[in-house]
């Protein structure tokens, strides 16, 4: 709570605030979401195996949404998990998903949303996700991993509401040995004490980030597969894979409701 009172509380009549405006930002942060904990589907603890997130999710909730009514709460059991994982003493606003995954399969789920339920009430934050494929930071075929897997968090963007690509950055100075620079790969971003460099996988993201209208356009085509296996998989990659059809064409459509402008 004191995080929550020094990001937004009032300078004037806050202690939190006043030592924000102290710190050197006097203006409230536009604070609008808080998720409780992370990964907490790894909790297997209690009789049933389940673990004990559900409460205290709930014990977080209640307490945030009585001093902070305006922040929105995420869960971080999302709909990927086993149903049996996720929050039901109370409704999450957000649940957050994360996605490693190869190539392969980040376009075999590129359609993954199209199939969620609208009438669910939590909305979507995919707050963990990359195609690994490349090190230290994604070779093209990351990049077009990435972009598939984007073109259907666009398309379904009035459930999916954010999205956060991991990790961001790699210090790429020493990636061997002892006291090794990098702790995990794939990164978007690779930079050393003097310079700094874009992955492909950061221009895919450059691309939708700019190239993207504010309405959804419906969209329809021939299919286009060819037979592929899934490599090995799990959490981070590992488990066995098994074979079907992956889609060679993705897409999706937007338009600019000011400008009339359309992107596919």
């Amino acid at each position: 709570m004191k995080k929550s009172e020094y990001l937004t509380g009032d300078a004037a009549t806050t202690q939190w605030g006043a030592r924000r405006a102290k710190d050197g930002h006097p203006k409230p942060f536009k604070l609008q979401y808080v998720e409780v904990g992370n990964e907490d589907w790894f909790d297997r603890t209690g009789p049933d195996r389940n673990g004990t997130y559900d409460g205290r999710f709930a014990h977080f909730t209640n307490a945030i949404k009585k001093k902070y009514p305006q922040l929105k709460v995420i869960s971080s059991a999302g709909y990927e998990q086993p149903q049996s994982l996720w929050v039901k003493s109370r409704t999450p606003d957000l649940v957050d998903e994360h996605y490693y995954r190869s190539l392969e399969e980040m376009m075999g789920q590129s359609l993954k949303y199209d199939t969620y339920s609208r009438t669910n009430e939590s909305k979507i934050f995919c707050g963990e996700w990359a195609t690994r494929v490349g090190s230290p930071t994604p070779n093209m075929a990351g990049a077009l991993g990435d972009a598939a897997w984007m073109t259907g968090m666009e398309r379904n963007s009035d459930i999916l509401l954010m999205h956060c690509y991991a990790p961001l950055f790699v210090n790429v100075s020493q990636l061997n040995g002892q006291g090794r620079s990098m702790q995990w790969s794939s990164d978007l971003i690779g930079y050393d004490a003097l310079t700094s460099y874009g992955s492909p996988s950061y221009y895919a993201q450059q691309m939708f980030s700019t190239l993207h209208g504010d309405q959804i356009l419906a969209t329809a085509s021939q299919k286009h597969t060819h037979a592929a296996m899934d490599p090995p998989r799990g959490p981070r990659g590992g488990g066995p894979g098994a074979p079907r059809p992956l889609r060679e064409v993705f897409f999706d459509a937007t338009r600019d409701s000011q400008s009339g402008n359309q992107f596919i």
